[in-house]
């Protein structure tokens, strides 16, 4: 709590990630290149098919392409406000 009074913001927001496919293990968010965050959770949704919730950078807008990494291998992604889109 003190970093977010100091700073005026806290450094990670929970998002929703839109999947090509449903990864599998821990999972890293890649941006650019750049580890930007990690997968909390993932589910196979009947509407919206493949979702996770990343905690992700502050600087990771909804709408950015991301690279989810798994031992498995990578899968394309797109970073989502929450709740997930209707």
């Amino acid at each position: 709590m003190a970093r977010v009074h100091f700073r005026g913001h806290v450094n990670r927001l929970l998002r929703g990630l839109l999947l090509a496919s449903p990864p599998d293990g821990e999972a890293r968010v890649i941006s650019a290149e750049a580890d930007v965050g990690d997968v909390r959770s993932r589910a196979v949704s009947p509407r919206l098919g493949a979702i996770a919730l990343a905690m992700v950078r502050r600087a990771v807008e909804p709408g950015t392409a991301v690279t989810v990494r798994t031992a498995g291998g990578d899968v394309p992604a797109t970073v989502v406000a929450l709740p997930f889109p209707a």
